[in-house]
């Protein structure tokens, strides 16, 4: 397969790794191909001689032969699986990996399920290269070249006879060559948009049932069905027509080798040993050609796979990346570090801006309120904040600099982000709080950001505490609760900037002002970023701001403040 994004990727040694599979896998067919003239010998020599003594060594070492090609077979197989197991696993993570760190718009125009889809079930296809297609296509040439030696040697004239027939299969092969290719890309095509439906579904299971409007999703899901069963069955039906020709084709070469040799047998120009293991060559031959079908559906699989995971790895990471990074500067109280917005815009479609000209600064253990009605903006300013995206106009700082100076992935250890949406893994609350560190985190450590964020109430009524599990997504939880486990993962990456969206609207009053009161004393040098609709009771913040189409103003009205902050 041709070079391209995947291979470099992938990091595919350039010698090939399938090399000891393909030796033992010849040594195999070597020591098979001895027995048909053990046979010979057995026939013309041992019983045609009268010979027992003959007999019982010809037989031993046709034993010996047939234990050589069975080991030898053992080896090539073991080799050839365990290449495809560290293949696909080394495939599969880097795939997994690429995604990842894909940008964030790219994950927002593809579905999950045909992601889902390329990670496991293309990923697949192309083990099945080192298990299927590459064995069979040693077993037929190494195969063929060492039967068409024997052959030769055992009757020149007649292996004309077994060539006769070689062309049409060819010719068949060829006829059909031109229909797998697109109906391989239509199943691989449909077989992402189904895990897409499922996975969709079941992600959307709660609304489906509650809004009852199952029979459109599945009517949906019947449709993508219906495609990926018609490429299937249209990929099948060929498969159907191609084995009975050629097996038609073979079993001529083998009647035309048993009429001719046979005629020689009766004319006395040929022994009934040499017509043996002539018979048994040629049959020998003609299983691998009959298994060139497999290769031929398998190479094609796997071209159609290749061809949709070079789609994904040709998307690259949109944000720059500096080479090399500088390090992120400490903040100290004589030169203490602010963040700041400076005319900052941003759009996701072109003509359509969602920031214009944004511009602020949150100074370390500033309390900074960014307000506003939904649709606004505001969501979409807390990720900038976190570098999922970089302004297309303007630019962010940190302690004067360009965000763009730093690695991102340094940066966002700076940064604890409670999203609008916390999402929980599967797994224990403990386990959803530890998942921020970037370290071994303590029981105690856990404990401590858990009671600051007022999670420790929600162990309480657990059995099992902080190892209670969350179940899928947090699904056992309520919003107010996940957004309180959001925060403690975010406190517990120790941070110097905490950014929370709708907090205020998950959260009561009381909790709340708790949450905010042990915040400020035992993390004071922490900047805090809320935005929501409203200012959260105890926040006490330093600067408020509405936004509004993008445009962010001071929002300077005390009496208004105090208006969004105990509606």
């Amino acid at each position: 397969m041709k070079h391209s994004e995947l291979t470099a990727s992938t990091a595919l040694p350039k010698h090939t790794p399938f090399l000891p599979s393909a030796i033992f896998q010849s040594l195999s067919i070597l020591a098979q191909l001895t027995t048909p003239f053990l046979f010979k010998l057995i026939i013309d020599e041992a019983i045609g001689g009268g010979e027992l003594d003959l007999l019982w060594l010809y037989a031993g070492l046709s034993a010996a032969a047939f234990a050589l090609a069975s080991f030898f077979r053992f080896a090539a197989r073991w080799s050839a699986e365990k290449l495809a197991a560290d293949f696909w696993l080394k495939l599969r993570s880097r795939t997994f990996e690429h995604l990842v760190n894909l940008p964030m718009a790219r994950h927002g125009a593809q579905q999950a399920g045909d992601l889902i889809a390329r990670v496991q079930y293309d990923t697949y296809s192309l083990r099945n290269l080192y298990t299927g297609v590459f064995p069979a296509i040693v077993e037929l040439l190494v195969g063929s070249a060492v039967t068409m030696v024997a052959l030769l040697y055992l009757e020149p004239m007649m292996t004309l006879v077994a060539l006769g027939a070689f062309p049409i299969i060819f010719l068949i092969a060829w006829v059909f060559r031109d229909k797998i290719g697109p109906l391989t890309k239509r199943v691989a095509t449909y077989q992402g948009k189904v895990y897409a439906g499922v996975t969709e579904g079941l992600n959307g299971l709660e609304s489906l049932k509650t809004y009852d409007d199952r029979g459109k999703f599945a009517a949906q899901l019947q449709k993508d069905g219906e495609g990926l069963r018609d490429a299937q069955l249209e990929l099948a039906r060929f498969q159907a027509m191609l084995f009975p020709l050629l097996n038609f084709a073979i079993a001529l070469i083998l009647l035309g080798v048993l009429v001719a040799g046979g005629q020689m047998v009766i004319e006395g120009a040929l022994s009934v040993g040499t017509l043996v293991a002539y018979y048994y060559y040629v049959s020998r031959s003609l299983g691998p050609i009959r298994g060139a079908t497999g290769i031929f559906f398998g190479w094609h699989r796997a071209q159609a796979a290749r061809a949709r995971l070079d789609e994904l790895f040709a998307v690259k990471d949109s944000l720059p990346h500096p080479d090399p990074p500088e390090p992120i500067p400490d903040s100290t109280p004589d030169a203490p570090a602010t963040f700041a917005f400076e005319h900052v815009s941003f759009e996701y479609e072109a003509g359509n801006p969602v920031l214009r000209d944004v511009s602020f600064e949150l100074a370390p253990g500033a309390r900074v309120a960014l307000l506003g009605a939904s649709g606004n903006g505001k969501s979409t300013l807390g990720k900038l904040v976190a570098r999922l995206y970089d302004p297309l106009e303007g630019q962010i700082t940190y302690a004067g600099r360009p965000l763009t100076q730093f690695e991102e992935a340094t940066w966002r250890t700076m940064i604890g982000y409670v999203g609008q949406e916390v999402f929980l893994f599967h797994g224990s609350i403990a386990d959803n709080i530890r998942f921020g560190a970037l370290r071994e985190v303590s029981d105690a450590e856990v404990e401590r950001v858990a009671r600051i964020a007022r999670v420790d109430a929600i162990a309480d009524g657990k059995t099992d505490g902080l190892d209670a599990q969350v179940g899928e997504k947090g699904v056992k939880l309520s919003g107010g609760q996940r957004k309180r486990i959001g925060l403690a993962r975010a406190l517990i990456r120790n941070p110097r900037i905490i950014l929370v969206d709708q907090l205020a609207a998950d959260l009561e009053a009381d909790l709340c002002r708790a949450i905010f009161d042990d915040l400020r004393r035992e993390f004071p040098h922490v900047a805090i970023l809320h935005v929501g609709h409203r200012v959260p009771a105890g926040f006490e913040a330093d600067a408020v701001y509405w936004i509004e189409r993008g445009i962010l103003a001071p929002f300077s009205d005390v009496e208004r403040v105090a208006e969004t902050q105990f509606a």
